[in-house]
């Protein structure tokens, strides 16, 4: 049966077939850019390359609003006399000139007659590119996002702030950029590295991936993961110390500081800047592995916790977190977070934690949070990381993911979407880049679109072999091979070893520069200690 990636709710194409005419008409409203993003896309197809696209009050195409129809829900009707296509909205009519395009491209402008009715499972459907570790031209994040849209896929992570660079442009803070943007070498590479985008930039992404109504969800993380900030500014840390933008990658002791009042005012002024940028509904404030070993020796963090009669350090998190949402919320954003804010206790009830895995703690909030009600963003490590080689997450292991927090499947209502997020230590070059998203992307939109009742594996596999690797290479982009992409076990172990070595190269210079923050903080732990001791 005739089929795309992801795959049709109800797919009711006969085998009588008919063409696409070359010059084509509509009929009804839909928005200028998404008929220009739809010519573009069927000029592709051999045969269509001088293809015009005409409104006509009989036109070809005709594009009905049906108010019954969920917000990205479509229905297309396909006949030799004309295509009637039914939404609600116009993203609804964009998915459904996605399936045309798509349906027209597979067949060389051949299209079956009959119907189709579809609509996704959920309706925030994620990719997270981490620009950070590694930086990648505005023109290879646009190739993304267009293969994004060809899959259905709405919501566009983007990292954009790290220990290793800070990556958007702010007119507020320039140290920012003029330090924070590079890094003096990558382990035992010393030639300097980085570079940010402009504000100019981010608008004109926002607005490109805006017409594949994409939203753009920035990320700013913090406390932890700010090396690049600290290095900027040093007075936002505990110690106060100078440091360089990290070389090296993992999680690094020192954040700034959650404590000092200058800290929120600059994070606010820097908020207040970035924000505006994006129009969509979400921010991110990333809040993963943010060690607390600094700020039991800070003074300002110890006062904080007397002041707050805190208990564990880890609740200096939370406090720090709560400060940000209330400024997220001033400018009508929805909080997106790693779970380990978790880790401190209960936070505002409209925060949305991205679930990846719980470490380092001896009591696993996340499943709890769900049983009270809290809504997650789903991206378990080894169904949905796509950094990680296919020996360590294959595409089966993304076909087959249900939304689980440590293997405790999680109710709908708790699952507010599904999105694989892909770092950057090991993207060292585009090609990598594209072999590690190709065909993931499509695994990730086939999971996230259905409900799971009708999955085939095989004929999916099928249908990426057939159709969407040729895709992929017909935009001229790498991908990992389907042999390579689902190996077996042996191949598996095997598939692992270049990983394995990379890392333990990595590991050494982290654990290196990690050990010295480490036995720095504990030094001032106990010369606190003593003090406070003498002081009775």
């Amino acid at each position: 049966m005739e089929n795309i990636i992801p795959s049709f709710k109800i797919n009711e194409l006969t085998d009588k077939i008919f063409s696409l005419p070359k010059e084509l008409s509509y009929q009804g409203e839909i928005l200028p850019s998404t008929l220009v993003i739809f010519l573009e896309r069927i000029r592709r197809i051999p045969g269509y390359e001088e293809m015009t696209l005409k409104q006509k009050t009989d036109g070809f195409i005709s594009f009905n609003q049906d108010q019954s129809l969920n917000e990205e829900e479509y229905q297309i009707s396909f006949k030799e006399s004309g295509i009637k296509i039914k939404a609600k909205t116009d993203h609804g009519f964009s998915n459904a000139l996605v399936s045309l395009y798509l349906l027209a491209l597979k067949n060389k402008g051949n299209l079956s007659e009959g119907e189709i009715k579809d609509s996704p499972n959920y309706s925030y459907r994620g990719f997270m590119l981490d620009t950070c570790r590694h930086f990648f031209k505005m023109d290879e994040v646009k190739k993304i996002i267009e293969q994004m849209a060809l899959v259905k896929l709405d919501i566009f992570h983007f990292h954009l702030s790290e220990d290793q660079g800070f990556r958007i442009e702010s007119k507020k803070y320039p140290k920012l950029n003029e330090i924070g943007s590079y890094r003096n070498g990558t382990y035992k590479d010393k030639t300097r590295y980085g570079g940010y985008y402009t504000q100019e930039e981010i608008k004109d992404l926002v607005k490109y991936a805006g017409e594949r109504f994409i939203t753009v969800v920035p990320e700013i993380d913090m406390p932890g993961h700010t090396t690049s900030l600290i290095a900027s500014y040093p007075e936002l840390s505990c110690s106060g110390k100078e440091t360089e933008v990290a070389t090296v990658f993992g999680v690094l002791s020192r954040t700034i500081c959650p404590s000092k009042e200058k800290t929120f005012e600059f994070l606010e002024g820097l908020l207040d800047e970035i924000i505006p940028l994006f129009p969509g509904p979400y921010f991110h404030l990333g809040g993963d592995e943010a060690p607390d070993i600094e700020w039991q020796t800070c003074p300002d963090c110890r006062q904080l916790m007397k002041d707050k009669g805190m208990k564990d350090a880890r609740e200096i998190q939370t406090y720090f977190t709560e400060r940000i949402i209330e400024i997220l919320k001033k400018h009508h954003k929805i909080p997106l977070g790693w779970n380990d804010v978790l880790y401190g206790g209960s936070i505002d009830k409209d925060f949305i934690a991205q679930f990846w895995m719980e470490r380092g703690v001896k009591k696993n909030p996340a499943y709890k949070e769900a049983e009270e009600g809290r809504k997650f963003i789903c991206s378990n490590t080894f169904s949905l990381y796509f950094d990680y080689p296919f020996a360590a997450v294959p595409l089966k292991a993304t076909y087959d993911y249900k939304p689980n927090i440590n293997g405790k499947p999680l109710l709908k209502e708790n699952v507010f979407g599904i999105e694989a997020p892909l770092w950057a230590e090991l993207l060292t070059s585009e090609k990598i880049l594209e072999e590690r998203a190709f065909p993931r992307l499509a695994v990730l939109a086939e999971t996230a679109w259905k409900d799971g009742s009708k999955a085939d594996y095989p004929a999916f596999k099928k249908t990426l072999k057939d159709f969407y690797l040729p895709l992929v290479s017909s935009y001229k982009l790498n991908y990992t091979s389907l042999y390579k992409a689902d190996p077996g076990k042996f191949r598996k172990k095997l598939g692992m070893i270049p990983t394995f070595f990379k890392l333990i190269g990595y590991g050494m210079a982290y654990h290196k520069q990690q050990k010295k923050q480490q036995e720095e903080a504990e030094a001032r732990l106990k010369k606190l200690d003593e003090e406070e001791k003498k002081q009775g």
